[in-house]
């Protein structure tokens, strides 16, 4: 069993690189060879398409996961629940592709760019042959793993063959849906080394309430990342989505990072939960959060400083904009991991599921709100504030409703190690910032150096868990020896 966890973690791990690296190195490409404002169309097209690839779904990647994970010892059980979610998601997708056509010929900013928002929609389509939840109820991470890598590098190579300028931008979108959602033809091609699809004893009444309940809550949390971009189309050109659209994808990337140390914890805090460990539980959630601190504050504040240089060389001077939005955005990457691992993942051990959907919704709310009031005047400035504010308002309310089920255990000295910490390494940054951050090598300098001086520091001070994990490497040095 350990084994296959450890090689499970090892292609999700591969899958997740994947995931990151792969928008991450078209934008760099399609930042030197389109212009802003064709970047900019796509991605309001793709932004668009994604509102009914979620519908389409419904909640079926998170439910048939958990379903399929109960019956996949029982063969009969487990091809009658693929073939029934397998309907259902089909159905839902005929459905929502077919009202998506008749969005794109009913808005008339659609329908002068019919092409592009035809040829995105494949992504929709695709959803059809999305079956990645059985993958992960049956513990197979392989199969999704390989195919997901081999989509993605087919795509970066074709995307350098064929797309040289602003006329191929169709075939620039076309290749982006290949490289996203391009994986699920093999992995459904694959399905039938695990389970069969049936018409016999099919029912599907029971799969309703929860699909219901969980595609709430995914249409609310995904409102973050579609309605910002969504409002700014509405309002201003398509170079400032453009603008927007790179500073969060860099941002998106640390906060991917950061959140997957809650999101490991979640089996074990599970297994404490239902052994009735509650010490062993407030104790790892008190860990994972310090670490979190630790981890996220000084990625801010290094970011306040070497964003521009950053932005610039990776995507060019036309997207100067976008350091600015990345700046702003940054905080998030402390906000967000806070209110995931206190919260969400805390009502998600709890079976608070409507509780989650209220803080969702509260956030979505106050991002709409934020979004329709901010951007007619401040632009994509005004999205990434509203993004800001709604992710508070969603840390506030969940620990609001979760904390009784925690006990934070605070080591006052050791947070007080960790801000003299980040007070020198701003220091330096800052220092670094005024002798001039003008390339590559200084930015290695200002990231190496402030890591150096920040780490040193708090295994000077003796911080509990810096130390501890400084103290283990030098342990296991002695013993190898």
């Amino acid at each position: 069993m350990a084994k296959s966890l450890k090689t499970n973690s090892i292609w999700y791990l591969l899958y997740t690189i994947a995931n990151i690296a792969f928008p991450l190195v078209v934008g760099i490409y399609v930042a030197r060879v389109l212009t802003p404002e064709t970047v900019g169309d796509v991605a309001y097209a793709l932004n668009i398409v994604t509102y009914f690839v979620i519908l389409s779904f419904l909640g079926i990647p998170t439910y048939g996961l958990r379903e399929v994970a109960k019956v996949k010892d029982n063969q009969e059980e487990l091809n009658k629940l693929y073939s029934e979610l397998y309907i259902i998601n089909f159905i839902s997708t005929a459905i929502f592709s077919l009202l998506f056509v008749g969005l794109v010929f009913a808005v008339p900013k659609f329908k002068a760019d019919l092409p592009l928002y035809l040829l995105t929609g494949i992504a929709i389509a695709l959803n059809a042959l999305n079956i990645d939840w059985l993958f992960e109820g049956v513990e197979n991470f392989s199969i999704r793993a390989i195919s997901n890598v081999l989509f993605k590098v087919a795509s970066l190579v074709c995307l350098i063959l064929f797309v040289k300028d602003d006329n191929h931008s169709l075939i620039y979108a076309v290749i982006s849906v290949v490289g996203l959602y391009g994986n699920y033809v093999i992995n459904f091609a694959m399905h039938r080394k695990f389970a069969k699809f049936t018409l016999k004893d099919l029912h599907f009444k029971r799969h309703v309430k929860p699909i219901l309940l969980l595609v709430s809550v995914n249409i609310a949390i995904e409102i973050y990342s579609l309605l910002d971009i969504t409002v700014i189309g509405i309002f201003r050109s398509s170079e400032h989505v453009a603008y927007y659209k790179y500073g969060h994808s860099i941002q998106k990337i640390f906060l991917q990072l950061i959140n997957a140390l809650t999101m490991v914890i979640v089996p074990r805090l599970s297994r404490m939960k239902k052994e009735g460990d509650t010490e062993g539980f407030n104790d790892l959630i008190s860990k994972t959060f310090k670490i979190i601190l630790i981890l996220s504050i000084p990625i801010v504040i290094g970011l306040q400083f070497v964003s521009k240089y950053v932005i610039v060389a990776i995507y060019g001077e036309s997207y100067a904009v976008s350091s600015y939005i990345l700046m702003i955005l940054s905080t998030m990457i402390i906000v967000s991991p806070i209110g995931y691992l206190l919260g969400s993942r805390v009502c998600l051990i709890e079976d608070k599921e409507k509780t989650m959907l209220f803080c969702v919704a509260s956030g979505a709310l106050v991002n709409l709100i934020g979004n329709f009031a901010l951007v007619p005047s401040l632009g994509e400035y005004g999205a990434a504030i509203a993004s800001i504010i709604s992710e508070v308002v969603v840390a506030v309310v969940y620990i609001a409703f979760s904390h009784k089920y925690f006990k934070l255990k605070v080591s006052t000295w050791d947070y007080i190690k960790i801000l003299i910490a980040n007070l020198a390494l701003a220091g330096f940054c800052l220092g670094m910032y005024f002798i001039g951050i003008s390339s590559w090598l200084m930015v290695i300098l200002t990231v190496f150096g402030a890591a150096f001086i920040y780490f040193l520091l708090l295994t000077i001070t003796r911080e509990s868990f810096v130390y501890a994990q400084v103290k283990g490497i030098f342990a296991r040095f002695k013993k190898g020896k």
